[in-house]
Order: C-alpha cells, then structure tokens, then sequence
C-alpha cells in the first residue's frame, strides 16, 4: 500500500470492532490500480485487533474516542491528507479500479464537489431490497427534493475543500449520516451518482440477525430518513442541475 506525502486521494474507513471485515476490505483496496492514494483506519474504540489488523495492512490509524460513525468519520476526513476524499466501510469491498474511476470522474466533471454510486453488486435478494432501498429512498426522493443526487454511505467521494465548508449534524440517532451530508455539501456544488463507481457492502446485519437488521433497515433507518428530511425542512440548498 502506498502512503504518499501529499496523495491525490485519501481514503478514509471508519472502523468499530471489525477485525473480522476489514482484511478482505484492506485488500481490495491493497489492489488499486491507481496508486496516489493513502489509506486511513480511524479506530472508533475498538476492543479487539481492529488497530492491529490496519496496521498490517500498511494503513494509518488515527483514533476517535467519542463513539459514531460520523465523528469517526469526520475524524478521518480531517486527518486526510488529499483534497479528495474517498470513504467506504469496513465490511465493504471496493474493485480494482475504484480509485481510477474517482480519479476520472472529477476529470470528467471538475466542477462537481462529490460522488456517489451503487453499493450492493452482488445478487441475491438481500442485495435486491438494499437496491431498491438506495434507488428510492437515497437517490429518487432525495433528488426530487433537492434536486440533485445524494452519497450512498459506503461509497462516497467528496472534495476536501468542499467538506471543509460543511457543519453536519453530529446526533446519529435523528439523522442518517450519508445523507445530512448531502444536504450540506449540495450547498457547495454539485453531487452525482455514478451507476459505474459501485461497490459491494455487506449484508451481515440481515445474515446474522434477521429481526435485528429488519428493524434496523425497515424502522430505525426510515425514521431517521424522514427526520433528516424534517430537519432540512427550512434549510433546503439551491438546486444544481447536473451535466
């Protein structure tokens, strides 16, 4: 893994106990075949060898005491070096060519402050629902309330210098964090969803504990979305139409 002084992407993997994700996860992002990019593990108080396992892989690891994944992530994206910030989760797997693609994509589109792209690419019917779920919930209503597109948590790129501008809400129990980001970062400029910058996440929640992961998904995920949306409410950020 390549730890550059001043790389052209950082990315940033918040982390809480997942040592048993996070190899597969380092290793997908080990095989990048763009190679200006650093890696950055924030610890989020983990009691097992999520540190360790970070470290083996050639990441940094930076620590964030107070619990969440948006101070975990908030931290790292300070800590990063590059102007681009590229995020996924632990329990995520990136292709090959994740970080060329980003690379392109801000090429392609310099005027834009963030991407975002699908997150479930592997079949079965948990993946389907998930699909469904990002199609309607985070992308189709999002942008026809805002009016444009919206990040999709574990495969997020944003401009440094935009998120600078941004203050997010830090209570992880009345927003969704992906998309309370979106609200602040659609201030600055432009968001795109790109249908070629896909990921794969994991279903564990749903595997490991269906009851858990429906009322996971199902009640506390809507709930937050529709108090994200009510807490917006008065605060909605001026379209921008995408090219």
């Amino acid at each position: 893994m390549n730890q550059h002084k001043h790389p052209r992407i950082s990315v940033v993997i918040p982390a809480f106990n997942e040592a048993g994700f996070l190899p597969a996860c380092l290793e997908a992002v080990n095989k990048q075949t763009f190679r200006d990019y650093e890696v950055i593990v924030v610890d989020n108080n983990s009691t097992d060898d999520t540190a360790q396992i970070a470290k083996k892989y050639g990441a940094r690891v930076v620590k964030e005491k107070k619990q969440g994944l948006i101070a975990a992530r908030e931290r790292g994206f300070r800590e990063a070096k590059a102007d681009i910030l590229a995020r996924t989760d632990a329990d995520t797997l990136v292709p090959d060519d994740w970080l060329e693609k980003i690379d392109l994509a801000f090429k392609n589109h310099p005027d834009a402050v963030g991407f975002s792209g699908p997150i479930f690419k592997s079949g079965g019917i948990l993946s389907f629902f998930g699909k469904i779920y990002s199609l309607t919930a985070e992308k189709i209503l999002f942008k026809t309330y805002v009016g444009q597109d919206c990040f999709l948590g574990p495969n997020m790129v944003i401009k440094k210098s935009a998120w600078e501008k941004t203050r997010v809400c830090g209570d992880e129990t009345e927003v969704l964090e992906d998309l309370d980001l979106s609200y602040h970062l659609a201030k600055t400029g432009k968001v795109l969803f790109l249908p070629e910058l896909a990921v794969s996440s994991s279903t564990r929640r749903m595997r490991e504990n269906p009851v858990r992961g429906v009322h996971l998904y199902l009640v506390q995920y809507i709930s937050r979305y529709f108090k994200t949306l009510k807490c917006h409410q008065f605060d909605k950020p001026v379209s921008v139409t995408a090219t």
